[in-house]
């Protein structure tokens, strides 16, 4: 931490208001330590403070201890470098009046250490600590990414959260995660609060976006906690980052209510708020906050601008973005479009299978030497917590505009996939068992590539809950799930099993994710049988139909019984 100020002056308190005018000559913002002959900074004269006693004393000879200004702001030099910000914040609070220029660094016995100009600290994100409030799935890999680039950072979540993290304990899978935290918590660069007013930082990252309750807009828990940060936290300079998913317009709505909330903060000018969405795929969210660019918007140039220098430091890649709307928009259309492109692959899923033809196949030839063609595979439906809400999301926008129509679409087509593959059980059941049959549902996060924990929106906790309701008997079973997992259903609902010790027993295998180590695991395990009646029924198309043939199986792809 060296930034030694040229022009900071060092007078005796024994000298003469002359003497400090020879020292202050061809000087440009000229500060004067006073000290004693310990060389203890008794106070500060400013070129205006000199101006003032000339005026008041009308003698050169009058001695500095005088004049010298007592009221500085100064930190010690074991100040962890990160608080400085915060610290300047501060200080300004209880001195209002008090114009800061120079942040002056001492050691433990008050001798000079350093200067440093104050404009240097709301630009260097050295001396800033960073807050991520909610720690999720979006908030948990932003903090060990932040932390991993020397950025000092502040999580903030509920309790039990916080007891979890700082025992180490991560209540999903996410590649690498649990390292690069440890790492960054032995590096100290990482502190965890469930109460807010512990909490000191420059810059808030709240994790948290716009839900769905029974269809319907539901914005509470953002505002939860926004009323806290303003209560407690929100101070002039401070930035504020939107990460969550919200409905368009929303982000101008916080601007606003922000300006209504606080006295002195001007959003856009001594306060700043930006909406930079989270674009992270599940199960590789460290390598893509590495990889993928950020989206950076913000209410005013200014406000874009300190986004910008924040973004500069942490990820590689930055987009501009027009406006607020331009950035929730893009997000929003981003999964919108990925979940009408499935859903288009699902509806051929439906044609396919009123006529026993493979999807897969088709879609092959369909795109087969044809470069205009990209149809993806279809799949059980379409799960997670972003491709089941943001479509609907998007028909929710502010100021009376009209928002997206398809989703509703997309949404049921891609629902109904699931209703496909239980009909495909029920006539099996029928035909093969009469009323008697045993599934193994193998892959029970909502999907398995990248590989992931989370069974938010997933299709097989879905067919679970048809499976129950038909009294058809069935196990599960995913090899990502373990005893760290968060499992929000019980394991009596689940019927989960860690190993599978005679895989024969089943007559169906239901592959219901397309993540490889389960496939694989029952590639590795499976036997001959001499029952014709045993069937894989494989929905993402991993398993090879020829060995399952082979082996004595009856493969079902989407669409067809072979």
């Amino acid at each position: 931490m060296r930034n030694i100020n040229e022009n900071i002056v060092f007078v005796n308190d024994n000298e003469d208001i002359n003497e400090l005018i020879n020292k202050f000559k061809n000087k440009k913002k000229t500060i004067a330590l006073c000290i004693n002959k310990k060389k203890v900074v008794l106070g500060i004269i400013t070129v205006g403070d000199l101006r003032r006693a000339i005026s008041k004393y009308k003698d050169f000879k009058t001695k500095l201890s005088q004049i010298y200004n007592k009221l500085f702001f100064y930190v010690y030099d074991s100040t962890p470098i990160h608080e400085l910000s915060y610290r300047v914040a501060e200080f300004k609070k209880q001195h209002k009046k008090y114009k800061l220029n120079t942040i002056i660094i001492l050691d433990r016995k008050k001798n000079f250490v350093e200067a440093i100009d104050e404009d240097k600290i709301y630009d260097d994100l050295k001396y800033k600590n960073i807050c991520v409030v909610g720690l999720g799935y979006v908030g948990l890999p932003l903090l060990a990414h932040i932390a991993s680039k020397n950025c000092y950072c502040t999580g903030y979540d509920k309790k039990d959260v916080i007891k979890n993290l700082k025992e180490n304990k991560i209540k999903f899978y996410e590649k690498n995660l649990k390292s690069v935290l440890l790492s960054q918590k032995k590096n100290k660069t990482i502190s965890l609060y469930s109460d807010i007013r512990k909490v000191k930082a420059e810059i808030y990252i709240v994790c948290i976006g716009s839900y769905l309750n029974r269809g319907q807009l539901d914005n509470k828990v953002f505002y939860k906690v926004l009323n806290e940060l303003i209560k407690f936290k929100f101070k002039e300079n401070d930035l504020l980052i939107i990460r969550g998913t919200v409905n368009v317009g929303f982000s101008r709505e916080v601007a606003n209510y922000i300006k209504k909330k606080t006295k002195g903060l001007i959003v856009g000018k001594n306060f700043f708020l930006s909406f930079l969405p989270e674009r992270l795929v599940q199960g590789d969210a460290l390598n893509e906050l590495s990889n993928i660019p950020q989206i950076i918007s913000g209410y005013s140039e200014q406000c874009k601008n300190h986004t910008l220098k924040f973004c500069t430091k942490v990820f590689p890649n930055n987009i501009i973005s027009e406006s607020l709307e331009e950035a929730e928009i893009i997000k929003l259309a981003s999964n919108s479009f990925r979940d009408l492109t499935f859903s288009f692959s699902n509806e051929l899923f439906r044609i396919c299978s009123q006529f026993n033809l493979d999807v897969k196949e088709l879609v092959s030839k369909a795109n087969q030497g044809y470069e205009r063609n990209n149809i993806p595979l279809a799949s059980p439906g379409v799960g997670g917590s972003c491709l089941i809400k943001d479509p609907i999301l998007f028909k929710f926008i502010n100021s009376n505009k009209n928002g997206y129509k398809l989703g509703d679409i997309s949404r049921k087509i891609n629902d109904d996939a699931l209703l496909l593959i239980f009909k495909t059980l029920k006539q099996l059941r029928y035909k093969y068992f009469k009323k008697k049959m045993k599934i193994l549902i193998v892959g029970l996060a909502f999907k398995g590539e990248p590989e992931t924990s989370d069974l938010r929106g997933s299709m097989s906790i879905k067919l679970i809950k048809i499976l129950k309701k038909y009294n058809i008997d069935y196990e599960s079973f995913d090899k990502v799930l373990d005893k760290s997992t968060d499992i929000k259903y019980d394991k009596k609902f689940l019927k989960k099993i860690n190993k599978i010790k005679q895989i024969s027993k089943y007559d169906i295998i239901l592959l219901m994710n397309n993540n490889i180590n389960n496939s694989s695991y029952i590639d590795r395990i499976i036997k001959p049988v001499s029952n014709k009646k045993k069937f894989i029924f494989d929905c993402w198309n991993i398993f090879s139909s020829k060995k399952a043939e082979s082996l004595g199986y009856k493969y079902i792809g989407l669409g067809k019984i072979y």
